[in-house]
């Protein structure tokens, strides 16, 4: 899926290329606070996705948050594609450092859990070329680290970092 991206300060636009014009997304990450649904919704192109994003970003400290789990229930599948693309951006533009890819990949779960990514593992497998198994495999050493807990078949973390995972997020 085609996107394009912008960061300012802790402010994060997108905007994602899907049937009938593009899909913009704004968010919020504080550090320590997960990060915030601002904007998300259809775009149809009358100015340049660059011009669009960078007055989104002006306003976007007058945005209110929205529920992503709640919101990607009423999403097209494009869409659901676009809120993790989007998140998966705006980790990296955070520039965050971890002492493992463990860790890296414990705390990128759990905002990608938290914002409704049914199948966590599986972006995250694409994002860094590796097979599902393999991130599996990290999740269930995050685990025994004690940086993430088991939330049990079908369940998902409600919206907050581990207790361990938070001294992560300096």
């Amino acid at each position: 899926m085609n996107g394009i991206f912008l960061g300012k300060g802790e402010f994060f636009a997108s905007a994602w290329e899907v049937p009938g014009g593009y899909f913009a997304i704004i968010s919020k990450h504080s550090v320590r606070i997960m990060p915030s649904l601002l904007h998300a919704g259809l775009w149809q192109p009358s100015t340049s996705a660059n011009l669009f994003l960078k007055k989104l970003l002006e306003d976007s400290k007058n945005l209110d948050g929205l529920n992503p789990v709640i919101a990607r229930t009423t999403f097209k599948t494009d869409d659901r594609e676009a809120l993790s693309l989007h998140l998966l951006a705006a980790q990296k533009g955070q520039k965050r450092e971890f002492e493992s890819v463990v860790e890296e990949i414990a705390w990128r779960y759990v905002e990608l859990t938290s914002w409704g990514e049914s199948s966590a593992a599986k972006v995250l497998a694409q994002e860094y070329e590796v097979s599902p198994r393999t991130i599996h495999t990290r999740l269930r050493l995050a685990r025994e680290r004690h940086l993430i807990s088991s939330p049990g078949a079908g369940a998902r973390l409600e919206g907050h970092y581990e207790p361990a995972l938070k001294r992560l997020l300096k």
